[in-house]
């Protein structure tokens, strides 16, 4: 009865919002599992074990495994091949914000930041900021801030160059293509 990770992936990449949506919602769902099975569950003696059923423990520990499964898929997943729709390319971001997010709430959630992976997101994030789609841009926004609650200040010190160059050149892009603007020749002007 257990989604698997292919099904999520499936969900989150989906070219239609609602499944896009729905995606969302059951990453959120395992997530928010996951977090409370580690509060209620840890630690634990031997013998409080026996409170928890065999299909509790074995659901918990599936349910980590898609979770890991999952993390895996879109940190591997090739982000900036020229034919990667930009849906596909949401779903990745946002299923990344919400596992990394889940580890800030719950660092037993079974999703490991190594540098390797921390340096790959970042800098996917930065590039995709200047991505076409406005959609992809702020989701690889929320992923950085999600980055920056689990690995702290660094996060913004070392995004923050690339961060104001874009701001500087999406104000200069806004001067070029605004037309200039005339006062208005109405009645209360002379």
């Amino acid at each position: 009865n257990m989604i698997s990770s292919q099904q999520i992936w499936h969900l989150l990449t989906s070219h239609q919002k609602l499944e896009r949506d729905r995606g969302v919602e059951t990453l959120q769902k395992m997530c928010d599992k996951a977090k409370r099975n580690t509060t209620e569950n840890f630690p634990k003696t031997a013998d409080q074990f026996g409170d928890s059923t065999d299909e509790e423990l074995l659901d918990s520990k599936e349910s980590s495994t898609v979770l890991k499964e999952l993390f895996q898929k879109f940190v591997e997943y090739p982000i900036f091949q020229n034919e990667t729709a930009w849906e596909t390319k949401i779903g990745i971001l946002v299923g990344c914000r919400i596992l990394v997010e889940a580890v800030v709430c719950c660092p037993s959630v079974p999703v490991h930041i190594s540098t390797d992976v921390d340096s790959l997101l970042r800098s996917n994030c930065l590039n995709l900021l200047s991505d076409e789609e406005v959609r992809v841009r702020l989701a690889s926004a929320e992923l950085l801030g999600a980055l920056a609650k689990v690995l702290g200040i660094a996060v913004y010190e070392d995004s923050k160059d690339r961060i104001m160059d874009l701001i500087k050149l999406h104000m200069e892009r806004d001067d070029i293509n605004e037309p200039s603007i005339e006062p208005s020749r109405g009645p209360y002007t002379e």
